[in-house]
């Protein structure tokens, strides 16, 4: 009987909790505060930003928070939510898209080095509304014009560093961003992949290419 009254107590101890989360809004179930949301991203963001609005989007698993921060070094701006997750028992729960719009910011800057290589996806495309990272090659001159253009991006996507000095601008967390480089005419249109680092130049990518080439 003692052991039926203790089980009882916390039974009735565990859902006052639950009644009281849910009733005053407060903690697991509530969004994430400004505030929590702000150090989270000190937290997972290598470059100092500030919040410059938050804006609240319906979602199929509820009301969640946009906040949009912006770089306090350059014109940079990138999303960190506060939603329910999902699967989840309606906790709160956050998460930061830096690396995509560090991506896309570079993506950006070389939009007119792409333009310019016959053998980029954006050649016959400068003005496509989003930049493409796709490269076709059948030969060693394709290889040599494909590796000058990639070290002209591995320059522009160095600048990361004056934002993120000591990273590797491969990590995921801070970019990963790469080139798909078609083979032709390989069978099944095979490809290799070619992450942006900052540091190559053109004929350690062009050494690199013609490895590949049949």
């Amino acid at each position: 009987m003692k052991i039926k009254s203790i089980v009882k107590n916390v039974i009735s101890g565990l859902l006052f909790v639950a009644v009281s989360f849910l009733v005053t809004g407060c903690g697991f179930f509530s969004p994430n505060t400004q505030q929590e949301v702000e150090d989270y991203v000190k937290a997972h963001v290598p470059e100092p930003a500030s919040v410059v609005r938050m804006e609240k989007v319906d979602t199929n698993q509820g009301k969640e928070y946009r906040y949009i921060f912006k770089s306090d070094l350059r014109d940079l701006e990138f999303d960190a939510f506060s939603a329910k997750e999902i699967g989840g028992l309606g906790n709160y729960g956050m998460s930061q898209f830096y690396s995509l719009a560090v991506a896309d910011y570079y993506k950006e800057k070389m939009r007119d080095t792409l333009s310019a290589c016959p053998n980029s996806g954006m050649h016959n495309d400068r003005d496509a509304k989003k930049v493409s990272m796709d490269m076709y090659m059948k030969d060693e001159a394709d290889a040599r014009e494909i590796a000058k253009t990639i070290a002209e991006c591995n320059v522009i996507i160095s600048d990361q560093w004056n934002y993120t000095p000591g990273v590797e601008i491969t990590d995921r967390n801070i970019c990963g961003m790469g080139f798909r480089i078609h083979l032709f005419p390989k069978a099944n249109s095979e490809e290799i992949r070619y992450t942006l680092n900052g540091k190559d130049d053109e004929e350690t990518i062009y050494n690199e290419l013609i490895a590949a080439l049949p």
